[in-house]
């Protein structure tokens, strides 16, 4: 099969593959995976790019396939898919790091293209297995104070702190554990966590992509020193608390209208920048909000009396806050210690009797 089906694009042209899924276990069903085809630059005739399967993993042994392996971009498009059908084939050997199925261009092909690769497991807890020795290598994980079978050829479920659920890593209990480092890239792959218990340590650095953790209810890394900023939370869909307070993340609070289901959102004590976030469509559940000491600034939202049937806590105290208090508050029924705003020196009481004695 020609690599193009047309005269040869500009000499800049590349392709860049992606892949829908790019892990599976040997136990999976065979499993559809798009094979996307993205150009630099659209072109005024159809592109054809033959592919070609390579890696570790060998076709008809390790897996079989099915499915068109070429892909036509269509006359001014930048991409196009195909779709393979990955069968996995279970076998007795174990392969301590997965196997690889690389997704890439035929010998015929003459453009630049950037491949993609599928890795084979031999199952979940060889998955979950390298993400953790990740974790632990990146944290100091010989000097925790409680490290009992870590980084051992053990059962991942009797590591310190580890619950397994159906063969997967579903919660993480490593508070006040002298953990010291950057959180590794690999705590994103854990992809059936449910529960993450990293607070009061002495983590240090970005906070690594969590949205591939959809399962996650309960987030809770205060008491770090983590920093940069918030990565983008909206996959997280079934969140129920998060906890990120007392570490050094800057920049602004990332949309969060995603999190429906979540009741309890602690971001106190960093050096979060711009506008408190739109809260409004948060009503099932939300209760406790604690965006104190930080350096928001602008007025306070005036949607989030959309808030009022269920919002228990709202501290906003000690940031650089403007305006007018919206009178809305007075609806609110917070208890004692529900409601601070103070040590915003910009922010002030409206000309309103009913909210002033509230």
């Amino acid at each position: 099969m020609l690599g193009l089906a047309s005269p040869g694009p500009v000499a800049a042209q590349t392709v860049t593959l992606s892949l829908s899924k790019d892990r599976l276990v040997e136990a999976d069903a065979a499993t559809a995976i798009t094979v996307t085809a993205t150009l630099s630059a659209s072109q005024t005739t159809a592109t054809t790019i033959a592919l070609s399967l390579a890696g570790t993993a060998t076709k008809d042994t390790d897996y079989t396939v099915t499915g068109t392996q070429s892909i036509t971009v269509a006359a001014n498009a930048t991409s196009g898919t195909t779709t393979l059908t990955i069968d996995p084939t279970a076998d007795t050997i174990t392969e301590a790091g997965g196997e690889t199925i690389i997704v890439q261009k035929a010998t015929s092909v003459t453009l630049t293209v950037t491949s993609a690769t599928l890795t084979l497991w031999d199952d979940w807890k060889a998955h979950d297995r390298v993400a953790l020795v990740a974790l632990y290598n990146a944290t100091g994980g010989a000097n925790w104070t409680d490290n009992d079978n870590w980084n051992t050829t053990t059962d991942i479920g009797q590591w310190e702190g580890v619950t397994l659920t159906g063969g997967r890593v579903t919660r993480l209990n490593l508070w006040t554990n002298n953990m010291k480092g950057t959180l590794p890239d690999a705590l994103g792959d854990l992809t059936g966590l449910q529960t993450l218990y990293l607070y009061d340590n002495q983590l240090s650095g970005p906070i690594p992509d969590l949205s591939a953790l959809t399962a996650l209810t309960d987030v809770q890394m205060h008491a770090n020193q983590l920093s940069g900023s918030i990565p983008d939370l909206s996959a997280l869909t079934a969140l129920q608390t998060l906890r990120l307070d007392n570490n050094q993340l800057s920049g602004s609070i990332p949309d969060l209208s995603d999190l429906t289901a979540l009741t309890i959102l602690q971001l106190n004590a960093n050096q979060l920048s711009g506008s408190i976030p739109d809260l409004s469509d948060l009503t099932s559940y939300l209760t406790d909000v604690d965006l104190s000491y930080n350096l928001l600034s602008g007025s306070i939202p005036t949607n989030l009396s959309a808030l009022t049937a269920t919002l228990e806590k709202f501290w906003i105290d000690g940031n650089q806050l403007t305006g007018p208090l919206p009178t809305y508050f007075k609806d609110f029924d917070f208890t004692l210690d529900g409601f601070y705003f103070d040590y915003n020196e910009s922010l002030c009481l409206p000309n309103d009797t009913a909210l002033q004695n509230w």
